[in-house]
């Protein structure tokens, strides 16, 4: 569980007559992360893509014209279509929906177009309307220039008073001009200075009135017209949408394993693939592939020794490194998630998911640490899952948040006794329920208060006591990282180099907790204080000797990492502070709005919760935990396959 799976590198050759059927065993076995080849020997280049590939790629370009038109993006994942099913019709289907959805095309480009046009003549005859003009009369003469446009009465005046105009007709939008022929050179000069701004006179003939009814008219036919079109597409969308999806699946899916020969190796007759397998599934490869004329072994290269002692640096070859794949059961799983997001840890490294499966929600749920926030946490996450089921992000998310709002809940029953920020013996008096065990009398106390108040049994130490906690969990996660840290670099370049790198870094910090308490907070014991000054000298001399003087520059953010974890109690008592402020206010007012405040208060606090908290034990894994011991830059394991969520089943497409 801490330590990436075992992988082997193998070579598989054959036959190129085999070599279609060899993709579709590999394909549907996703065991494969293949390697691309780094040199290629005498007799032998890059594979060309399987001999269907193009008929594929053809199909895939038709299907996804038609989504477009259709508008449709995904399918229903919920109503797979059966894999034989979809093979066996799908050309025919394509031929038989394809001239539908191509004349809807058509006639919404055609549609569209005309509506656009009517449009914006209606916008040009509006500003002649009331001119007294037919259109006619606005073109034609030999001696006359006719001008239109948008014109200031300053402009007019100045065009009046040069002679420049024969006639003019003033609208509130649109200014017409006539302008001998022979004058129009000054005339156009004189109206560019004046912000002149010209306007194209519409098409046709006739009393602009008229035309503008017309094309009105026109327009709300066109409207309808689209609005129907736009009636048959979703239709169509409805009827076919789901096939389209899958369709474009199955053919993305096949035109993927038609261009695998392009990462392989191939002379005229044969071909050449390595890659790496899991270890526990390399017999599994073996019976998949021992009825095709193909020849599968294990790679020798995979006992050479200081193979994962050369990972990371510049002279390694990516073909001696095997990929990364983690390996966690399944309540660790989705918390993998939080590890990539990070980094892919190395294949020489400790994987940390199973380390943060337990320290994150439990950093978030010491910091919430309310049964009603935790069961809306558990509610958010429930629903992500449930409602996005083929979305592997999400769904891993939703289920840190409902293991999160676990913790909380627990944490605000057992230590805490809250929920909303009430007590639950304050929440069983105001609200008369029943307490049948009678476990939350007004006499009964959690162990912990947030506001040192008489609730808690530790009644004026709560808070000191949880700070306490909070700084003894920092350094616990802290001397974790480090002697994890110390176990990656002895298995690298072993114990002498991992003591100098990362167990210097230890004996500092347990030499700076067990100093600190004596000299400079008047507690402690003497004695244990001149072990922690013997340790803190034993530390710098290693960290000297392993990284020179400039690391001792760095003693000091040990401190800051282990302050930096009184963040656990800070948060907790923010959130918890937004909460009786909201109970207090609510509770004051009004009773319908007080309610409205009550409700909208705590889902803001939630909300704050979620990001504040979940950001805050997230920071404390990515900077003062994964640091310490985890580089990552590994190869995350990648097996040729493709996952399928509208399809059930992989059919081979026939070569055509």
């Amino acid at each position: 569980m801490l330590r990436p799976a075992s992988m082997v590198k193998i070579n598989l050759s054959g036959l190129l007559s085999q070599l279609e059927q060899t993709t579709q065993v590999l394909e549907e076995l996703n065991l494969v992360h293949l390697l691309e080849p780094e040199e290629l020997e005498e007799g032998f280049s890059s594979g060309k893509p399987l001999g269907y590939g193009a008929r594929v790629s053809e199909l895939l370009l038709d299907i996804r014209g038609l989504q477009k038109v259709l508008e449709v993006e995904e399918g229903d994942p919920a109503h797979p279509i059966p894999g034989a099913e979809l093979v066996r019709e799908l050309e025919p289907k394509l031929a038989e929906i394809s001239g539908p959805i191509r004349k809807l095309r058509e006639d919404l480009s055609r549609t569209g177009k005309e509506l656009e046009e009517t449009l914006s003549s209606i916008e040009r005859l509006s500003l002649f309307q009331g001119t007294g003009l037919r259109l006619e009369d606005l073109s034609g003469y030999r001696s006359l220039e006719v001008v239109m446009g948008s014109l200031s009465p300053e402009g007019l005046a100045a065009l009046e008073g040069e002679g420049l105009v024969v006639d003019a007709i003033v609208t509130e939008q649109l200014t017409i001009c006539f302008i001998p022929a022979d004058r129009s050179e000054p005339a156009a000069q004189l109206l560019s200075q004046h912000g002149f701004k010209p306007v194209e006179p519409p098409t046709g003939k006739g009393d602009p009135a008229e035309l503008l009814a017309q094309n009105r008219r026109r327009a709300a036919e066109l409207e309808n017209e689209l609005e129907a079109l736009r009636g048959e597409r979703e239709a169509l969308a409805t009827r076919h949408g789901n096939w389209l999806a899958a369709a474009e699946e199955y053919l993305a899916i096949e035109a993927g394993k038609s261009e695998l020969p392009l990462r392989l190796t191939t002379s005229a007759h044969t071909f050449v693939l390595d890659g790496w397998v899991p270890e526990r599934q390399f017999p599994v490869l073996e019976k998949a592939l021992a009825g095709l004329e193909v020849h599968l072994e294990e790679d020798p290269v995979l006992e050479l020794p200081g193979a994962e002692a050369v990972e990371g640096s510049e002279e390694a070859s990516k073909t001696l490194v095997p990929p990364v794949k983690l390996q966690n059961p399944g309540p660790v799983r989705p918390m993998e998630f939080i590890t990539k997001l990070f980094a892919t840890p190395k294949h020489s490294e400790l994987d940390p998911t199973a380390l943060i499966f337990v320290t994150l929600p439990l950093f978030f749920g010491l910091m919430v640490s309310d049964l009603a926030y935790g069961l809306i946490y558990i509610a958010i996450g429930w629903l992500i899952v449930k409602k996005m089921p083929h979305n592997d992000e999400l769904v891993m998310l939703g289920r840190i948040i409902i293991i999160g709002g676990v913790w909380t809940a627990v944490f605000g029953t057992i230590l805490f006794t809250e929920a909303f920020g009430m007590h639950f013996s304050e929440i069983i008096h105001r609200f008369g329920l029943p307490d049948p065990l009678h476990l939350y009398h007004s006499d009964t106390h959690p162990i912990f208060d947030k506001f040192n108040r008489d609730h808690g049994l530790l009644k004026d130490n709560s808070v000191n006591t949880l700070l306490i906690i909070s700084l003894v969990l920092g350094i616990s996660h802290m001397t974790l990282a480090f002697i994890i840290g110390l176990v990656n670099i002895t298995r690298a370049h072993g114990f002498a180099h991992g003591m100098l790198e990362k167990g210097s870094w230890l004996i500092i910090m347990w030499g700076l907790v067990l100093l600190i308490p004596f000299y400079f907070l008047d507690s402690g014991i003497q004695e244990v204080a001149y072990l922690g000054l013997g340790l803190l000298v034993v530390g710098c001399v290693l960290l000297f000797k392993g990284e020179g003087p400039m690391a001792l520059m760095e003693i000091f953010s040990v401190i800051s990492n282990g302050l930096s974890y009184l963040r656990l109690v800070a948060v907790g008592l923010a959130d918890a502070a937004l909460a009786s402020l909201v109970n207090s206010l609510s509770g004051d007012m009004f009773l319908p709005i007080g309610i409205l405040l009550w409700i909208v208060g705590h889902i803001g606090i939630v909300i704050l919760g979620l990001l504040g908290s979940g950001i805050n034990a997230l920071r404390l894994q990515y900077v003062e935990f994964f640091p310490k011991f985890f580089e990552g830059g590994g190869d995350e394991y990648s097996p040729f396959g493709f996952k399928r969520t509208l399809i059930q089943s992989p059919n081979p497409m026939e070569a055509n």
